[in-house]
């Protein structure tokens, strides 16, 4: 596997688009297949953790706090208005051999969608605009709009 920026440190702080990626410790590795597009006004805090081998797309005025992970083997969008808490983790893939390369593991998260601390976002998932998804939850199934969605192997409850 030949990297085109085998780890991307950041000496300090990268804008891109009126973005800001701070780093502290911040471990980014991104393949010469890989891409990031960030919207205007997104922030990546320190001690985050982002490994792209896909296409990462992150909304205007969204936010990840530290310590949290992305790992993006295929597609990961998230929307506009996005809080992403402490330690929240993305993996759009099992990272096991035996994954079909052929399925489609794709996160999608909406506008306006605020994550809590501690969570965990599996394969091929979608969260509707205006989600609530509560600390520690293990996303294992598509959350409707407009839901809270909690717990382990959470179950969401659309409002109404």
């Amino acid at each position: 596997m030949r990297l085109t920026c085998p780890s991307m440190r950041i000496s300090a702080i990268l804008k891109i688009n009126r973005s800001k990626i701070a780093n502290k410790s911040s471990r980014s590795y991104l393949n010469n297949s890989g891409i990031i597009r960030l919207g205007n006004n997104v922030r990546i805090h320190k001690g985050f953790g982002i490994d792209v081998i896909g296409e990462l797309s992150i909304g205007d005025h969204s936010y990840i706090n530290p310590d949290s992970i992305i790992v993006c083997r295929h597609k990961i969008t998230i929307g506009r208005n996005c809080s992403i808490s402490w330690n929240v983790t993305f993996m759009d893939d099992d990272l096991h051999l035996t994954s079909n390369p052929k399925q489609n593991h794709e996160i999608i998260i909406g506008d306006n969608v605020w994550i809590g601390a501690n969570a965990f976002i599996t394969k091929e998932i979608i969260i509707g605009d205006g989600s609530v998804i509560a600390a520690s939850t293990v996303v294992t199934k598509d959350v409707p709009p407009h839901s809270l969605c909690g717990g382990i192997r959470a179950e969401s409850s659309e409002s109404k």
